[in-house]
């Protein structure tokens, strides 16, 4: 099992600090434009100072930035005085907010996880620090991509109602197959038992919605027999464990294991 350590963080913080100069100062009033996860460029007068969040995973990434965020639930009201929103970009939505502009947080791949750390870092004035965090993120997630390179092939059955078999360019169907497993992907809401047994799956993922756990699995008698059943090879993910955040590297390994148990 892949573990991401104090000390393994410390060092790629280390390593990545003399890479090359950033700009670290404060742009105080200035104006300022950055991308968010969909490729928007997102232009404010000034640095923003009153930040809300309904994604988890971008909350976090502000809260280690020591970035002053007031989180809200999605679809929720925005709290007044707020001067930049940062939603999901995986659920869409924020067209109904025209007074504040809106960050969009998570969608893309992980090769852009660093970068979008440090676009939400300069748009909130810690613009040096989100360069530091996004170095540190990304050094992680390589590494750990790296060790699962040489495992064998599995089948992962990914269970997830909002995700059917021609949902190739789904995040985690993508991630799946980047780290050497084939992802098999029910049509609909799920597989028969018969379905699953002929599948086989060495492993299990279930995304949100999806609520189903080792345990819960365990006490249907016709999915004992499933590998990944019986091995305890099941994970539960959120939709934000994929998303650009400090804990990205953590959730990653996590995933590899459940795949590639010996990685």
């Amino acid at each position: 099992m892949i573990r991401v350590t104090t000390l393994t963080v410390l060092a790629i913080l280390a390593a990545g600090c003399g890479a090359r100069a950033e700009p670290t100062g404060s742009l105080g009033m200035q104006p300022v434009s950055v991308v968010d996860g969909t490729g928007a460029t997102i232009a404010l007068s000034r640095a923003a100072r009153h930040v809300a969040s309904s994604d988890a995973a971008a909350t976090a990434t502000l809260q280690a930035l020591h970035v002053d965020v007031a989180a809200f639930a999605p679809g929720g009201a925005v709290p007044a005085g707020t001067d930049l929103v940062i939603i999901s970009g995986a659920t869409g939505g924020g067209g109904e907010i025209t007074d504040v502009p809106v960050f969009h947080w998570g969608v893309g791949n992980l090769a852009d996880a660093g970068f979008q750390i440090a676009q939400v870092a300069l748009a909130t004035d810690r613009g040096g620090a989100g360069v530091v965090l996004g170095r540190t993120v990304d050094a992680a997630v390589k590494t750990a991509l790296a060790r699962s390179l040489s495992e064998p092939m599995t089948t992962v059955f990914i269970e997830s109602s909002a995700l059917t078999e021609a949902a190739a360019d789904d995040p985690l169907v993508v991630l799946v197959r980047r780290l050497g497993s084939k992802p098999a992907v029910a049509p609909g809401t799920s597989m028969s038992f018969p379905q699953l047994r002929r599948l086989a799956p060495a492993a299990w993922i279930a995304v949100e919605p999806a609520t189903s756990t080792l345990a819960a699995l365990r006490l249907a008698p016709g999915l004992r027999p499933v590998p990944a059943v019986r091995d305890g090879r099941v994970l539960r993910l959120l939709r934000s464990d994929l998303e650009p955040s400090p804990n990205l590297a953590t959730r990653l390994a996590a995933i590899i294991h459940v795949l590639h148990p010996a990685a």
